[in-house]
């Protein structure tokens, strides 16, 4: 201790030194937290960014992904009428086929018959010839 200190003069100076100690550590620590805030609101700010480029990217494919639906519910509703249509037309293809068939067999018995119509035509054509030559000899 000093010769002019007394002890009460050296715990004050110890105290003054302990205060000004204090507030250094305050104000480093004041100062770090204030680095540690601006770079924690850097990072907020980046990821509120991030944050709402993803989201204008997720609204984009919301958007895509709604139209690409939209247009598979009309392909869908498309190929059912197609399917509905195709096999309309294909019962009308058989039906018309049926028909042809018919048609077909109705032609062969109409041929048929004419055959035997003017094979009997003939043979009474011939029997009225010898009929009137008969006659006429008569």
């Amino acid at each position: 201790m000093p010769p002019n200190a007394s002890p009460s003069n050296h715990d004050e100076d110890d105290a003054k030194e302990i205060l000004e100690l204090q507030n250094q550590i305050s104000a480093i620590l004041m100062r770090k937290r204030k680095r540690e805030f601006d770079a924690s609101e850097d990072e907020v700010k980046h990821l509120k960014h991030r944050l709402a480029s993803s989201l204008a990217r997720c609204q984009e494919t919301n958007t895509r992904l709604a139209s690409a639906l939209d247009t598979i519910r009309k392909v869908r509703t498309e190929n059912e009428l197609l399917e509905r249509e195709t096999k309309k037309q294909v019962r009308s293809v058989k039906a018309l086929e049926d028909e042809n068939k018919q048609l077909k067999t109705q032609l062969e018995n109409l041929k048929k018959n004419e055959a035997t119509s003017k094979k009997a035509v003939s043979d009474l054509k011939k029997k009225l010839g010898s009929v009137l030559e008969a006659f006429s000899e008569v």
